[in-house]
């Protein structure tokens, strides 16, 4: 009669089942061992992972179908005892397993042997085979820590970029780099004002929806892509102990705009946003409760004949407008009215347009004069740094050399920084209409777009117009708004001629 045999097979990762290396023949081999044993393969049990992890899907399955046949006593046949496991302890925990269902090992490269002599044997084959994976690992660490340090990012390539072959510089992807570039820009620039901000516009994105098989993303991947560095040419790896480093592939943002997003993150938001509600509450998270100054929630209230009706509310417990629920047309009747006192006349735009032309043309001979100063900047750094190579060359104390060489490293950092800022300036400058026309028109008649527009334009109103959210009184209304500083420049009361100075100038008439 037949033994009852399965059939273990192992490989260390699923490129090796991709290439069809190693389970075929492993398999093949136990087949060829049981049919030589008068053993039956009734079962296969398979994995593409590492030997050094005791939670493997097949494994796992191996254990359970052992339980479930306990009286059969199975033989379970593998090529050799590092396809088990190659580690000592996993390794045992695995044969305990077997034992207590009544199972055996068997194997064609090993013989098993009830013996002290037998179960050093055992020992000493698996305690190789833990040393030879460990050494594996530690060359292959070796080896990719030197890459990392010498610019090449070798784990998996971030949102944005993939990989251009084994042992190549990653390259930006041709569908996600440029949204990733548009999410990192627009959140430094401020047209993104929260995680959620850049999540929803990533998600919402047509050529993120067709190019991603989940069209959405986790809690964490926003957050990672607006605090990596990798994305400004630079990157370190802590767990190894890799300095920052420049890297060699191509940078999607500048070091300044990577600045500017770090100097951002712990900003207080001034109008956040709720994909889920803000369509039907525009000014959900941007008006505060005036007893408390906690943001105002919304809903939607049904009555008994199912008639929906709409309310902001504060939603702090221990406030004495907990749960006093503002009718949204009360409220936001009062906010347009708020917006309509601000919006300024129009002789005063006219003369912001033409102030904010001369000093963008000013702007623009000053960064003539701001190349030359970098440039200058540049050369003296450059120097600097010579004069230190050339004193760790003369200097034999370790200390000083060490003191030396990162003064190097700093320098080398600020030169970097510098020479980003000069190719930035050399950049061709949009004119002027490209950049302001649409701030001018936010800036000179918010109360019409925020009647006519879209959400979106409703919270660019909000971003331009207010520097602080807006407190609410159910018994007074509106609290006094405070504007931002290019609103307060564009600011005045409807009629207040006066504000503007008259044409022949503020020195009295004459005649």
């Amino acid at each position: 009669m037949k033994n009852v045999a399965v059939i273990y097979a192992r490989v260390s990762s699923l490129k090796q089942v991709r290439e069809g290396n190693g389970l075929s023949s492993q398999i093949a081999i136990c087949n060829e061992h049981c049919k030589s044993h008068n053993f039956e393969a009734v079962e296969i049990f398979q994995d593409d992972t590492t030997g050094g992890s005791g939670d493997r899907k097949g494994l796992n399955s191996l254990k359970q179908w052992l339980v479930r046949n306990k009286a059969k006593n199975v033989v379970v046949v593998f090529d050799a005892l590092s396809r088990l496991a190659r580690d000592v302890r996993i390794y045992h925990e695995i044969k305990d397993a077997a034992i207590k269902a009544g199972a055996r090992f068997s194997c064609p490269t090993f013989r098993f042997e009830d013996s002290p002599e037998g179960e050093l044997s055992e020992n000493i084959q698996i305690s190789v085979d833990q040393f030879q994976r460990q050494q594996n690992a530690k060359q292959t660490k070796s080896r990719t820590k030197g890459r990392l340090i010498n610019g090449y990012w070798c784990m998996k390539a971030p949102f944005g970029y993939r990989s251009d072959g084994k042992g190549k510089v990653m390259v930006p992807h041709e569908t996600f780099a440029p949204i990733a570039k548009a999410a990192l820009e627009g959140y430094a620039s401020g047209h993104f004002q929260t995680h959620g901000e850049v999540r929803t516009f990533i998600e919402d994105h047509p050529d993120f929806k067709v190019g991603r098989k989940k069209p959405r993303v986790g809690n964490n991947f926003v957050k990672n892509l607006l605090s990596r560095s990798i994305y400004a040419g630079y990157f370190d790896y802590a767990p190894w102990g890799v300095p920052v480093t420049k890297g060699k592939h191509q940078p999607l943002i500048s070091l300044e705009t990577h600045k500017k997003i770090q100097d951002r993150l712990n900003q207080r938001v001034t109008a956040p946003f709720r994909k889920d509600i803000a369509l039907d509450f525009p000014l959900r998270g941007f008006i505060l409760c005036a007893d408390c100054g906690s943001p105002l929630t919304s809903y939607w209230a049904t009555n008994r004949k199912k008639v929906r009706y709409p309310y902001y509310e504060c939603h702090k417990k221990g406030c004495a407008s907990h749960r006093k629920a503002i009718p949204r047309e009360k409220l936001e009747i009062e906010f347009e009215e708020c917006l309509d006192q601000l919006q300024p006349s129009a002789d005063i735009v006219v003369a912001a347009r033409a102030m904010l032309k001369d000093m963008w043309d000013a702007r623009r001979a000053h960064l003539a004069e701001r190349r030359k100063s970098l440039t200058v900047d540049a050369r003296k750094i450059e120097a600097e740094i010579e004069s230190f190579l050339d004193r760790i060359v003369e200097t034999t104390n370790p200390s000083i050399v060490s003191a030396y060489e990162k003064r190097v490293t700093h320098l080398q950092r600020q030169l970097a920084i510098l020479e980003e800022q000069k190719a930035n300036l050399d950049e061709k400058q949009p004119p002027f209409e490209d950049l302001f026309e649409h701030t001018i028109e936010i800036l000179s008649t918010p109360c019409d777009i925020w009647r006519k527009r879209d959400i979106r334009w409703k919270r660019l109103v909000l971003k331009s117009v207010f520097a602080e959210r807006l407190p609410y009184s159910r018994s007074e209304g509106l609290r006094t708004a405070k504007t931002t500083f290019a609103f307060k420049a564009l600011s005045a009361p409807k009629g207040a001629d006066e504000i503007l100075v008259p044409p022949h100038g503020l020195e009295p008439r004459t005649y």
